[in-house]
């Protein structure tokens, strides 16, 4: 993580929250790269909020690692990395919502322990009941408790990302104001010309 002399505490805050980012955004990668496999291999059509999710997580990643090492480095520009983190925020809030609205009512412990994936996930993102029970699901695709317990671990980090991206934007601010204090406090140079 390195020392971050003049940031204390909140510096030390930010790259720990980046770290958690980056582990957070690693991991629903995997995940979502794990659906659109098995629906590329079922042959069905990959669900757009599978595809938006795992492109915006891919994004994320490498925004939050050039960012992190820029911090270090003490080369971020803080206003610019609270407009960036604040993005991000956005995104991760649409995709738990595209993500929780087929998902939330599901109850993968009832699901079948075999099933097809990839017909699962595609199933789920086009059906258009909003009223949907669990077992009524069950009866409609061919349910898999695996992909099932996936896209809930991809709904839960994507909330988990949403709630990172708020902290390290709101330290961020905090962060640039504070440096902004201390350079309107500085003594400014006088130039004698004679």
């Amino acid at each position: 993580m390195g020392h971050l002399p003049g940031f204390g505490i909140l510096g030390a805050v930010f790259m720990a929250l980046r770290l958690l980012q980056i582990v957070s955004l690693v991991s629903v990668i995997g995940l979502t790269g794990s659906l659109v496999k098995d629906m590329v291999e079922e042959k069905v059509a990959v669900a757009s909020a599978i595809v938006g999710t795992l492109v915006v997580a891919c994004i994320a990643t490498a925004y939050t690692l050039t960012s992190s090492i820029l911090f270090s480095q003490h080369l971020l520009p803080l206003l610019i990395a609270t407009a960036a983190d604040a993005t991000f925020l956005i995104a991760f809030i649409i995709a738990s919502c595209i993500i929780g609205k087929p998902v939330h009512n599901l109850t993968c412990k009832t699901l079948p322990n075999h099933g097809n994936a990839g017909t699962f996930m595609s199933s789920l993102f086009t059906t258009t009941t909003p009223s949907s029970s669990s077992s009524s699901i069950t009866t409609m695709i061919d349910p898999s408790k695996a992909a099932c317990h996936t896209i809930k671990a991809t709904w839960g980090i994507c909330i988990a990302s949403t709630i990172l991206f708020f902290a390290s934007a709101t330290i961020a601010i905090s962060l640039w104001n504070t440096l902004k204090r201390r350079r309107a406090d500085r003594p400014r140079k006088t130039i004698d010309c004679e």
